[in-house]
């Protein structure tokens, strides 16, 4: 199995973006391109699942009450869990060798970074300062456990934002149903 290790490197990322994570849509299907737009692999998404070319990449679960999420790659569990550092919204990810961190950035975007704090990939969470989409750029060449590991963070957490906007709109409903609106 490759390594993980390329993730934990001092190399400064590539600008333009190296990979471009489009997707996914409302049937859970997304693609990575590269900057001609060339299509590299294919990924789908069932509840628990993703997918790369028909292979199960990884099963995924989120558990509400810890905010974690528990991703499974065959035989490595990582864990992506909710923070509130310095009072700012973000997600930790912890790997045999590192941590990884979901960050908000500038102009809207969710950063990930190692911990020397080199860009790996950044995107627009859907509803993100008029974002439509949730375009993932991926600046750090790799091996596809790497890819693979970038893109299934970045759909496991749409997921959760996902869950938490239909929550939110059914906690907005019984409020408006309580106070008689």
């Amino acid at each position: 199995m490759p390594s993980l290790s390329s993730l934990f490197g001092l190399s400064a990322p590539a600008q333009p973006p190296c990979l471009i994570f489009q997707g996914p849509d409302s049937q859970g299907s997304g693609r990575v391109v590269d900057l001609a737009q060339r299509e590299l692999a294919q990924f789908t998404k069932t509840k628990n699942a993703i997918y790369r070319s028909g292979k199960q990449v990884c099963t995924f679960k989120h558990s509400s009450m810890s905010g974690t999420t528990t991703l499974q790659f065959e035989k490595l569990e990582i864990k992506m869990k909710q923070t509130w550092e310095s009072l700012q919204y973000g997600k930790d990810i912890k790997t045999p060798t590192g941590t990884l961190q979901w960050r908000a950035g500038s102009g809207g975007y969710e950063e990930l970074r190692n911990e020397q704090k080199v860009l790996l990939a950044r995107g627009k969470l859907p509803g993100t300062l008029w974002s439509k989409h949730s375009d993932l750029e991926i600046y750090v060449p790799g091996d596809e456990l790497l890819l693979d590991l970038i893109i299934s963070l970045w759909v496991s957490m749409l997921k959760i934002k996902a869950g938490d906007d239909v929550t939110e709109k059914v906690a907005d409903g019984v409020v408006e149903a309580l106070v008689g609106g």
